[in-house]
Order: C-alpha cells, then structure tokens, then sequence
C-alpha cells in the first residue's frame, strides 16, 4: 500500500495502469472474437452456397443428358440415344481430364515464409520508463503472441490442406459449414 501511494506521487499509478492494460486486453479480445465469428459465418456461408450451386448444376447436367437421352432416342432410337450420351460425357471426361493435368503442371507458387517475431527484441535501457511506454510494450507482447498464434494456425491449416485425404478435407468443410450455421443462428437470435 504505501509502495503504491509513493509510486501514485511520483506519477506511477500502477493499479489504474494494470486496469487500462486488462481493458484494452478485454477490448481486443472481444474484437478479435468478433472478427473471428464474422470470418467463421462467411466462410460457412460461402461453402454452403457453393455446394447448393453445385448440387443444382449437377441437377442441370442431368436433365440435359435426359433430354439429349429422349431426343436422339425419339429420332434414331434407344441404342443411339444412349451412345449420343456417352459421346458427350466422354468428350466431358476428356476436357476435365485435361484440365486437371494442365493443372498439375503449373509451378506451385510458394508462400513466403512467416518472420519470426521472436528474433526482434528492443533495445535494454537503464532509464524509467513511462506507465505509457508499459503499457505499449504490453501491447506490442500481445500483439506479437497473436501473431505467433495466427502464423501457427495458418501453417497448420496449409499443411492440413496439403497433407490430408479427401474425405478429410470434406469432412472438415462440412464441419466448418455447420458450425457457421450455428454461430450464425446463435448470433441471429441474440439479436
């Protein structure tokens, strides 16, 4: 107690400094979860939406092979129906087959690597430094962990992507796009 009294009358206010630091904190949490959550909705919003358009342009494809089917049999009958089908889904299977290869070739840009954060430190000075000054490096901490922590995740995350087998990566969207409906209907409903 007495420490901090002669602190507060040389112009050290400590307790009102840690309060600033632990409000910033909570301010930046709470934006940063915020972001967090808005990212989260889109993203399962944008997977949902791309996976209806593909489930109604494979709805599409089909009644074109119908029809096509139901044309070509009505003139020349069954048999050349379904060999005017077949004709266009391999002419299909061809240009996506060739596609695909094309793709494959092409050089695969590569990501620069993140910095590390840890290797920059500020220079030790024998002075007293202002409750600003901490309260600025205290940020400069956080800021730096969070990077840290968001360099992690999307290292992780790219290795996933690399690494992992179909039916993983399908798995995860359909995760990613459950919990965006969720987050999203939560959020919807605190409204």
């Amino acid at each position: 107690m007495m420490v901090s009294a002669a602190l507060k009358l040389v112009g050290l206010d400590l307790q009102r400094s840690w309060l600033r630091l632990k409000l910033e904190a909570e301010t930046f949490k709470d934006r940063t979860t915020g972001e967090f959550k808005r990212v989260a909705v889109n993203a399962g919003l944008a997977v949902a939406f791309a996976l209806a358009g593909l489930f109604f342009f494979l709805l599409t494809i089909v009644t074109g092979l119908v029809a096509l089917y139901r044309w070509v049999a009505i003139e020349y009958g069954p048999f050349a129906g379904l060999g005017a089908v077949a004709a266009l889904t391999a002419v299909f299977a061809i240009v996506l087959f060739l596609l695909a290869v094309s793709r494959a070739k092409s050089a695969k840009p590569e990501m620069p690597p993140m910095p590390d954060l840890k290797a920059v430190t500020a220079p030790v000075t024998d002075t007293v430094l202002s409750p600003a000054t901490y309260m600025e490096a205290a940020k400069q901490e956080l800021t730096e962990q969070a990077s840290d922590a968001a360099g992690a995740a999307m290292r992780t995350a790219s290795d996933a992507v690399r690494t992992s087998s179909r039916e993983t990566l399908v798995a995860t969207l359909a995760a990613a796009v459950v919990a965006g409906i969720l987050i999203g209907r939560r959020r919807g409903a605190s409204r």
